[in-house]
């Protein structure tokens, strides 16, 4: 007989109305549906099901057709039957109803199979036999009636729904108290890891008062691998409710954590889900110190270190933030290696978003914002011809508060997908099968929305928070976060004593215990929390806090305040109206700074009246305010949060953040400088387009910090900073002016440091006792960062800084590899900050002449020719040439064969210069002869190898100072070598001078000073400059720019 034929005559039977007929049949057909699900799916589509409903609510026969559906309820097919046709109800009067034992248990085993699918899950719910399960787990039975009772608590536990029911009725307190049984622990605990998902409050503080702390410490030492995995499993989802993680940390939570993480053994709960549990430790001061104390900072930072852990970067960089104050947690991140494992990330972003920035800019005001750059640049003593830098004002530091703050990159970010994990448990077959723990991964996206207030709006905010709270009477929700709150604390606490960076953010637990020194409310006027978006953690959500969440999900973290309404619905409820008076007491008394603006711009008697009609609006009037307060609320709003271009740069601002707190401490133990994080922003700022700007906030406290300065002194990031600032080469590069002025305001910063005495001493101590490279960086970087003359006296000459830079000329001659490059440009920038701006000088001007007398030579009689080296003759007058110079006198007149000859050989010069002699010996001057005036160089520098030989001083005058006027670097050389040649040291000293001062590119005067340098006048040259330097130097102990 086919199993089709056989199930049919039994079903016939079983509704045959004989007890004896139906109960037999009863029994046939529980040993086909035992474990055949073919039987069971024939069974129920030949009506068995109704009728085993027909027959369940009788004494007679409840026992045998509760065991029926209960296997058959775990076939999808004869579970929808049975939801169907309302068998729910049935079995739950079963449940309620009956006293039998075994009944119950079958009946309690039949309601977890049906919850097995999420629809037969809400039709128990709505049949409400949740408590009936909780009662029946509850009473006096055996273990076996119990274990039913776990499993139906744990499938149930998968709905939110039936998991709200279970926790109404106590299931967690009764799931806690069957662990105290160690034959039911591996269920219980499997029970209260899905009680646990989604935790609330409430379930919470019941396996609490319940001792399931204590408990659940013992089970996280079980070595039994099921009863560990769903401890922990209980474990994550319990660390998600802020108000009971101060109770595990001390019920050994964390150490447990840290111990699993360290040698992590687990199939489930995953890594990841573990870590993102410890980091939501870190709300807490108390649990801070228990996670330092038991060794999970280093955890913390070799996640970072570790490329195969990215997606645990952001909880991770949330939770290192947390201990911005906690000194001692601070103290051990550092030794741990924190900042150079942040910079390998910076520079990684770096590299993977660099781009080429540079463009024309043809705007109207570049004339403007040259002239700007300029005096910038002579404030602060660096030279833009030197350099090639032309830039605009520094960052724009002058803007107004509400300019800026609409200028800020981004509105508010967009709502971030939340992805969450929930440890759950889920049966797939029958008896034999309800040993086995499962847990399935449900992905479900919640959209999380804060408003943040940036640094820049603070000011703003805290002039109208007040009167705004007054007028919105009808304002809802009241939290001590919320705006107006922490505005009062703010106001009541008084000014911040300083050590805080305002745009770190908000965290759950400002006051570490052992920086009670700082204020309780760390952001004076920052009236709402970071949002999300920034990496850091909402103070207040929904009161049931979502259990564990994906740790590659933007907002790692969420937990729950019993501050917060406990309302479900997304409806807020109306703040109390004795809440309301208090409050706008205490800002009607609260002194507004545009008070004290009104009295400055009109009289006392005119703001009186004003001010107690203000008063009057804020307590009485209830209306909505003006339409320029709306809209400055509203351009707040939009701007509280910066735009992120992805991921990886939130991620990369979080890091930021955790930089500025160790910037903001400045200790000596933590030498930034040396981490080589100067020189991974430098190139952060000038390669990656649009940076943060946070990174720039850091270089300045960098530069400012005295206990950096050496690192930044000795390992030449100075030297890299300045090559950054040359100029590309394209007219009016926006991208070079704004990077030249951050980096003009960075070395002003260096400057104040090594101009004080902590910082002379540095680089004295440098100089004098450390290696030659630390020597050479010192002497390269000390004309950059020192102007003060006194100050650069003792570095350059006492400290023989002078001689160390003079030595890389001389060695790097040859090569002209980069340090000889490097030591050409420092010169240049000392010798250009220590010279004194000269007057032109200038030639003694005579009348206006005629035309008739242009030229004197033109009046005599061309009496004599000389003949010069190069055949060609220069004619003047015998009489007048011995009348007005020795040389001639005795050549003519005096017993030498010139005296009868009327063409006289003139060797060794050539015709041009020989004319200018001629010429001035006539009577001729520069200012009145058209042929003198206009000379080249080269022909001036041969007059004045005339004017040796003739003894002609006068004119020698005239010729040196047209050729000074008239210096060029291609001619400087010659300028030198000659009046080296001549004795001339003025001359000499200029023309060396004018290659060490002039504003050219570097490459030009490199090329000209090695060829000075490595001439046969190389020392002379060398000696030349040190001279000139210290007369410089000596001339004026003011700082003087060119």
């Amino acid at each position: 007989m086919s199993l089709k034929s056989l199930l049919s005559d039994l079903v016939a039977k079983v509704t045959s109305g004989s007890f004896s007929t139906s109960f037999n049949a009863l029994v046939e057909v529980s040993k086909h549906c035992r474990k055949d699900s073919a039987a069971v799916s024939e069974f129920c589509a030949l009506g068995g099901i109704s009728a085993l409903l027909g027959l369940v609510e009788k004494p007679k026969y409840s026992d045998i057709c509760l065991s029926i559906l209960a296997n058959c309820c775990l076939i999808d097919k004869a579970r929808e039957e049975v939801i169907r046709r309302g068998g729910c109800r049935s079995i739950a009067r079963i449940l309620s109803c009956i006293e039998k034992e075994s009944v119950r248990n079958r009946a309690c085993r039949g309601l977890a199979n049906v919850a097995m699918t999420s629809r037969g899950a809400k039709e128990i719910h709505s049949c409400k036999a949740v408590e009936h399960i909780v009662t029946f787990l509850t009473s006096p039975t055996s273990c076996e009636s119990k274990v039913t009772a776990l499993r139906a608590v744990r499938i149930l536990a998968n709905t939110p729904e039936c998991r709200d029911d279970l926790v109404t009725f106590k299931a967690p307190a009764a799931a806690v108290k069957s662990l105290q049984n160690e034959a039911l622990q591996k269920h219980a605990v499997q029970a209260l890891a899905s009680l646990t998902q989604s935790c609330s409050l409430e379930c919470a503080l019941q396996i609490k008062e319940a001792d399931g702390f204590k408990i659940l410490e013992e089970l996280l030492q079980a070595s039994d691998s099921a009863v560990l995995e769903s401890a922990f499993a209980t474990l994550v989802n319990l660390s998600v409710v802020g108000d009971v993680r101060p109770d595990l940390g001390a019920a050994q939570a964390i150490s447990a954590l840290i111990r699993q993480l360290t040698d992590y053994k687990l199939v489930k709960p995953s890594y990841g889900t573990l870590f993102s549990s410890l980091c939501r430790y870190s709300q807490e001061s108390v649990n801070r110190v228990r996670i330092r104390e038991s060794g999970g900072l280093p955890l913390l930072v070799q996640a970072l270190a570790d490329q195969s852990k990215k997606e645990l970067w952001s909880c991770c960089v949330c939770a290192i933030l947390q201990f911005r104050y906690d000194e001692p947690s601070l103290a051990v991140l550092w030794s741990l290696d924190l900042v150079p494992t942040l910079l390998v990330y910076i520079r990684d972003y770096t590299k993977d978003h660099k781009e080429d920035q540079h463009s024309m800019d043809s705007s109207p005001n570049e004339m403007e914002d040259q002239s700007s750059s300029a005096a910038l640049g002579d404030a602060n003593g660096i030279d833009d011809g030197c350099l090639e830098l032309k830039s605009t004002v520094l960052g724009g530091s002058g803007e107004k508060d509400e300019d800026i703050a609409s200028d800020i990159a981004g509105n508010k970010s967009p709502g971030s997908h939340q992805v969450e994990l929930k440890v759950s448990t889920l049966d797939t077959g029958d008896e034999s099968a309800d040993q086995e723990n499962n847990y399935e991964c449900e992905m479900s996206e919640a959209k999380s929305e804060a408003t943040d207030y940036g640094d820049v709006t603070e000011e703003a905010l805290n002039e109208d928070g007040s009167s705004e709270l007054s007028r919105y009477a009808s304002k809802t929700t009241f939290c001590i976060h919320s705006p107006s709150y922490r505005e009062i604390e703010s106001q009541n606490s008084g000014p911040d004593v300083g050590g805080y960076c305002s745009d770190l953010g908000y965290h759950s637990n400002p006051v570490s215990p052992d920086q009670a020194r700082r204020p309780v409310s760390p952001l004076p006027g920052a009236l709402s929390p970071r949002s999300t978006d920034s990496g850091l953690w909402s103070p207040c959500s929904t009161p049931r806090c979502d259990s564990p969440v994906s740790v590659a999900s933007p907002e790692p973290f969420r937990s729950f305040s019993p501050i917060c309404s406990e309302n479900d619905s997304d409806s807020e409820q109306p703040i109390p109206s004795y809440v309301k008076n208090i409050v706008e007491s205490i800002c009607r008394d609260i002194p507004k700074k545009r008070e004290f603006i009104k009295r400055k711009r009109s009289s006392l008697c005119d703001d009186q009246p004003t001010k107690v009609s203000g008063h009057s609006r804020g307590a009485d009037d209830d209306s909505l305010p003006s339409r320029a307060k709306r809209r400055r609320r509203r351009t707040l709003s939009e701007s509280v949060t910066p735009a992120y271009k992805d991921s990886r740069e939130m991620l990369l601002d979080g890091m930021f953040k955790i930089l500025t707190v160790f910037t903001l401490l400045e200790m000596p133990e933590y030498k930034l400088g040396a981490t080589g994080l100067f020189d991974g922003l430098v190139r952060y700022l000038y390669d990656v387009p649009s940076p943060l700007q946070r990174a720039s906030q850091i270089m300045s406290k960098i530069t400012s910090d005295l206990h950096s300065f050496e690192e930044i002194v000795c390992r030449g990031d100075v030297l890299k900073l300045i090559e950054s600032m040359v100029a590309c080469g394209l007219k009016g590069c926006k991208h070079c002016k704004q990077f030249r002025d951050l980096a003009r305001h960075w070395l002003s910063n260096l400057t104040r440091v090594a101009e004080s005495g902590y910082g002379s001493g540095v680089l004295a101590h440098g100089l004098l006792t450390q290696g030659k490279e630390i020597q050479n960086w010192c002497c390269l970087t000390i004309p950059y960062v020192v102007r003060d003359k006194s100050i650069l006296r003792q570095l350059l000459l006492d400290c023989l800084a002078l001689n160390t830079l003079l030595d890389l000329l001389e060695e790097g001659k040859g090569a002209r590899d980069r340090m000889f490059r490097q030591a050409v440009d420092s010169l240049a920038t000392l010798c250009t900050s220590i010279s004194e701006k000269r007057s032109p000088l200038r030639t003694a001007s005579k009348g206006a002449s005629s035309a008739s007398d242009a030229c004197r030579l033109e009046a005599f009689a061309m009496d004599l020719q000389l003949q010069v080296d190069d055949g060609s003759k220069v004619t003047g007058n015998r009489h007048r040439l011995t009348e007005a110079n020795d040389y001639f006198r005795t050549m003519l007149e005096g017993h030498f064969v010139e005296k009868d000859q009327n063409v006289v050989a003139f060797r060794c010069t050539r015709g041009t210069p020989l004319s200018v002699v001629i010429h001035f010996l006539h009577g001729c001057d520069f200012q009145t002869c058209a042929f003198m005036s206009g000379l080249s160089v080269n022909v001036q520098l041969d007059v004045l190898r005339l004017c040796d030989l003739m003894l002609l001083p006068g004119l020698q005058r005239e010729i040196e100072v047209r050729v000074r006027q008239n210096l060029r670097l291609e001619s400087a050389c010659d300028v030198y070598s000659r009046a080296l040649e001549l004795g001339l040291t003025g001359l000499r000293k200029a023309a060396l001078w004018f290659v060490l001062t002039e504003k050219t590119d570097s490459e030009r005067q490199c090329e000209c000073l090695c060829e000075l340098v490595s001439g046969r006048q190389g020392g002379q040259v060398l000696d030349d400059i040190a001279s000139l330097v210290r007369q410089n130097v000596y001339v004026n102990d003011s700082p003087s720019t060119t």
